[in-house]
């Protein structure tokens, strides 16, 4: 199970099709892989679902995909830092 990180949750013209939007910093597991029109990879996420659009070039209907540069693959180790951190508070 693979387990990814948004590094950039910025909106662009194509964030229109999806109902819920990835945030910076947070965690997603990865459901699949697909492409995309342009040849770019893009993901599809368990925690975030969203409704299929019609797309005219592939007449039909398809689940919209994050881009896959939005995002860091975390290992275990990086994730267990990460929920360490959380769970510290952190004074200056």
């Amino acid at each position: 199970m693979k387990r990814l990180m948004c590094i950039n949750d910025t909106k662009d013209k194509g964030s229109k099709f999806f109902n819920v939007w990835c945030m910076e910093g947070e965690v997603y597991t990865l459901e699949r892989t697909t492409g995309s029109l342009v040849g770019k990879t893009g993901y599809i996420f368990k925690e975030l679902k969203n409704d299929p659009v019609y797309i005219p070039e592939l007449g039909g209907y398809t689940t919209p995909s994050y881009a896959a540069d939005r995002f860091v693959e975390l290992s275990d180790e990086l994730e267990l830092v990460n929920l360490n951190e959380e769970e510290c508070e952190v004074t200056n």
